[in-house]
């Protein structure tokens, strides 16, 4: 069991700064502040590449959690800290746990995915460097990608055998044509922030040394609007639920039978060597 690291999230009187200190803060990989209407949650492992262990999950769910229960939400902002948005999963971590409680990682990581997809709050992924793999699906689960000029998207786990495990797929065939999804993730290739701006993937483009605070300063548009008028923009037709779990229950599948074969594991309950 783990509690969350995070009290009830309150809306401070204070002003957005270029570089927006956390009022609220989780056990040292993240960083989420309320200001204004406008929360900011920061991926701070740096020193990891800000790569999504057991523990990053733990706390990006309860951050999460804590947004979508705070009351007056507009938008949510999320980046990395440093130069670096997120590698996606800490393979070395998962790899070392027994295959159930991989499954469960994973299985976790979808229903994150999911929920920030529903967030009641427009979501801009802020991406600041390289968005790989699980990384890639957090700023595709987002209403809007902003990045830096050397910002790098992809899945290169497509390279080693597995498949992007959160519905990364799913979530590009929302912006790509099916033969441009199917040729990035079969061929593993980055793409560039250049050629994701082109095709969609990413709205706008930032140059220079202070990315977090050219962002604050753009997020400010938001600042003015009703919670009411930007949440409202999220109410037209998505995937009803029941498709959404379609996909991702087949979806989900594959990658789990790919994962297990990768560690030489056995389905759990399977009696077959």
């Amino acid at each position: 069991m783990w509690s969350c690291p995070f009290p009830a999230v309150m809306d401070c009187a204070c002003s957005v700064s270029p570089g927006p200190e956390p009022a609220v803060s989780g056990g040292g990989s993240i960083a989420l502040s309320l200001a204004h209407g406008i929360a900011h949650l920061v991926l701070r492992r740096e020193d990891g590449r800000n790569a999504i262990s057991p523990a990053l999950l733990d706390e990006l769910e309860a951050a999460v959690a804590a947004v979508a229960e705070a009351p007056h939400v507009k938008v949510l902002v999320l980046r990395g800290e440093g130069k670096v948005f997120s590698v996606g999963v800490d393979l070395a971590a998962l790899e070392a746990l027994p295959p159930p409680e991989a499954l469960d990682f994973f299985r976790r990581g979808q229903a994150l995915i999911r929920r920030l997809d529903r967030l009641n709050a427009l979501t801009v992924a802020a991406i600041n460097g390289l968005a790989l793999g699980g990384g890639f699906e957090l700023a595709l689960a987002c209403d809007l990608r902003w990045a830096h000029a050397r910002a790098v998207l992809g899945f290169p786990e497509c390279k080693r055998g597995l498949i992007p495990a959160w519905g990364g797929i799913r979530l590009l065939h929302r912006h790509l044509a099916g033969e441009q999804v199917l040729a990035l993730v079969t061929s593993g290739e980055f793409l560039g922030v250049r050629a994701a701006y082109t095709v969609g993937l990413v709205s706008r483009i930032f140059e220079g040394r202070d990315f977090a605070g050219q962002v604050s300063t753009a997020i400010e548009a938001f600042r003015a609007r009703d919670a009411t008028d930007l949440r409202a923009l999220k109410a037209g037709p998505r995937e009803s639920a029941d498709a959404w779990r379609e996909w991702h229950t087949a979806e989900a599948a594959a990658f789990e039978a790919l994962w297990l074969r990768r560690t030489g594991a056995r389905e759990p309950g399977s009696s077959k060597p």
